[in-house]
C-alpha cells in the first residue's frame, strides 16, 4: 500500500465488507436535526474480522445542508481516528458529492472549502487512505451500526484492576517509526545502542502498526533521547511519546517533534536572542536553549521547536522590521529525515503523495513546493 488512494468507489450492495487485514475501516454517518437547529453524527472503526476497535457519536452544530453535516462530520471523525493512533484506513461515508470533494485535486473555492482542506491535511497525515462511498441504506452506515452495538448482559460487568503495576518502575518511550518497510527489530537495536548510548541497554517490544515500545530502568536514559531529538531510522523520522502502560496503545499521540531550525536571511543587527525566541514562537512552543551561543551561527540565528509534522513543514516567515521594511525569513531543518517534496509532510516520500499519483506521474518536479534546500 502507498499513497493516498484519490478515488471515490460505491459500494451499493447492502452488507458491510470488511477491509483488508491490515487496513482498517472508518464508517461515518451524520444526521440534521431541524427541531433544535443542530446536527449529529456517529463513527465505527472496525479491523478486518469486523471486530469494532473505536466508536464514537457527538452532537454538531446547525448546519444549512446535508452536504455541510456530512463534511463537518468527515472532519472529526478524521481527528477522532488520528487521535486514536489509526493510520491506515479506509474511510466510508454515503454522500458521494462529499466524498468526490474531498479526493478532488482542485482548491474548493465554496463555502465549506475551508472545511474540505482541513479534511485534506488530515488525511495527509495518514501512512495510507482510501476513500470509498457506501448506500446509506447499507451495513456501513455508522448510526445504524452504533444502534446494533449494543452489550450483552455479560459485558456489562465490570472488572476492577488493582492499582499496584508489577512493571511501574519500568521507563517507556513508544517510538513510530515512518518508514513503510518492515521492522527488523534486531536491526534496529543494533542501529540505536550506539546512538543512544544507555548504560544498562533497553528492551523492544513490537506492538505493531510500526510502533515499538523501548523499555529503559531509569528516567535520565528516557530523557536525554528526548533531549536530543530528532532520530531517524533507514533515513525516516522515529516519533517519540512518553508512555506509561495506563492506556491502549491506540491513543497515543505522535504528532510532534523537536527540530533545531536555523533562521535565514536576518540582518546582523537582528541576529540575537530575543529575535530568535519571537520567530521559533511563530512556529511552535520553544525550548530555551542551555547555553546563549546555542543560539547564534555564523550570519543565521538557531531555536529549538517542537513541531507539528501533521501539517506540511513551515518554509520560513514574513518579518517586520520596523521602518526598514519586511523580509522573507527562510527556516531549514536540522537532521531532516526524509520527506515530502510535493506536500511538505513527513509522513510519506514525494513518489508515494497523492498529488503526484493522481497526476500518473505527469508532473514536473519544478512543481515541488518543498526540496533538500529545507
Amino acid at each position: 500500500m502507498q499513497g493516498t488512494t484519490r478515488q471515490v468507489t460505491q459500494n451499493v450492495g447492502t452488507s458491510w465488507q470488511p477491509p483488508p487485514q491490515s487496513v482498517y475501516k472508518l464508517n461515518y454517518d451524520a444526521a440534521m436535526f431541524i427541531d433544535n437547529a443542530s446536527s449529529g453524527f456517529g463513527a465505527v472503526i472496525r479491523n478486518f474480522r469486523g471486530e469494532v476497535m473505536a466508536a464514537m457519536t457527538a452532537k454538531g452544530p446547525a448546519v444549512q445542508c446535508s452536504e455541510e453535516a456530512e463534511l463537518l462530520a468527515c472532519r472529526k471523525v478524521m481527528e477522532f481516528a488520528i487521535d486514536a493512533g489509526f493510520t491506515v484506513l479506509i474511510v466510508e461515508g454515503d454522500s458521494v458529492n462529499a466524498m468526490r470533494s474531498i479526493i478532488s485535486v482542485k482548491e474548493n473555492q465554496s463555502a465549506l472549502g475551508h472545511v474540505i482542506g482541513d479534511i485534506r491535511h488530515l488525511m495527509g497525515a495518514l501512512e495510507w487512505i482510501s476513500v470509498s462511498c457506501t448506500k446509506k441504506n447499507g451495513y456501513g452506515g455508522s448510526t445504524q451500526r452504533l444502534e446494533r452495538f449494543s452489550l450483552l448482559e455479560e459485558e456489562t460487568n465490570r472488572v476492577t484492576l488493582d492499582e499496584e503495576n508489577p512493571d511501574a518502575k519500568e521507563v517507556i518511550l513508544a517510538a513510530k517509526f515512518m518508514t513503510r518497510r518492515v521492522l527488523n527489530i534486531e536491526a534496529i537495536g543494533r542501529t540505536l545502542k550506539p546512538l543512544w548510548k544507555t548504560r544498562n541497554g533497553f528492551e523492544i517490544r513490537d506492538v505493531g502498526n510500526h510502533i515499538l515500545l523501548f523499555v529503559f530502568d531509569n528516567e535520565s536514559e528516557a530523557d536525554r533521547i528526548l533531549a536530543f531529538e530528532p532520530w531517524t531510522y533507514d533515513k525516516h523520522l522515529i516519533l517519540l511519546s512518553r508512555y506509561d502502560g495506563s492506556s491502549p496503545i491506540r491513543s497515543i499521540q505522535f504528532h510532534t517533534v523537536k527540530f533545531w531550525v536555523q533562521l535565514h536571511g536576518l540582518p546582523v543587527n537582528g541576529l540575537n536572542e530575543k529575535t530568535a525566541y519571537e520567530i521559533g514562537k511563530s512556529l511552535g512552543e520553544v525550548s530555551r536553549a542551555t547555553q546563549a551561543g546555542e543560539l547564534i551561527g555564523d550570519d543565521f540565528l538557531r531555536v529549538r521547536v517542537v513541531v507539528n509534522v501533521t501539517r506540511p513543514l513551515n518554509r520560513g516567515r514574513k518579518v517586520l522590521l520596523g521602518k526598514d521594511g519586511e523580509i522573507w525569513v527562510t527556516f531549514r531543518y536540522e537532521k531532516m529525515p526524509n520527506f515530502c517534496y510535493w506536500c511538505g509532510v513527513v509522513s510519506h516520500d514525494a513518489k508515494e503523495c497523492s498529488v503526484w499519483l493522481s497526476s500518473k506521474g505527469s508532473l514536473p518536479l519544478d512543481q515541488q513546493g518543498y526540496g533538500a534546500w529545507l
